[in-house]
């Protein structure tokens, strides 16, 4: 008889630290679940910030400060979108200039698409009240956009803009 009650204590004592390992490891597991999920929340917002930024700037441009605004898009962008953005540069402030035209862009609606290692994809809805020498009253135009990014200096480095589609 005290010996089966010694090897009882002993299973249940066995079966304790069982369990109590088992809850550990779950308990463990939990916290790195949340560590990702919050890391994932932490990538899409840096990813829409991002992309937000760059179609503001894209679609506030105005003859008084196009130039400085593209500056700022330029230094938000790389590859082929850069060159785009270069190519601009030389000939959209004198155009602004000309027609004496000034938009100002309001980001309506943000969301990731896509979020693949250090690709991005956002869709973007947007308004602008366009005005110019024609238009002295302003228009307001609507803009649905996809913004393609690009993160760049590895794992902690910032989002660039490497595309812009507008879409129909």
């Amino acid at each position: 008889p005290d010996r089966r009650r010694t090897r009882f204590a002993a299973a249940l004592v066995v079966l304790g630290l069982v369990a109590a390992a088992a809850i550990g490891v779950w308990g463990w597991r939990a916290n790195e679940r949340a560590d990702d999920l919050a890391a994932q929340r932490a990538e899409r917002s840096a990813a829409r910030t991002a992309a937000s930024d760059a179609a503001e700037l894209l679609l506030s441009l105005d003859a008084g400060t196009g130039a400085a605004t593209l500056e700022k898009l330029r230094a938000m962008a790389t590859g082929d979108f850069a060159d785009q953005v270069d190519t601009l540069s030389s000939t959209v402030a004198g155009v602004l200039k000309q027609g004496e035209v000034a938009s100002s862009g309001t980001i309506t609606l943000v969301g990731v698409e896509k979020l693949e290692g250090s690709r991005a994809t956002v869709l973007i809805a947007a308004t602008s009240l366009v005005t110019n020498s024609e238009l002295p009253q302003g228009e307001l135009r609507t803009f649905r956009m996809a913004v393609g990014l690009v993160r760049t200096g590895g794992e902690s480095g910032g989002w660039k803009v490497d595309d812009v589609e507008f879409l129909g």
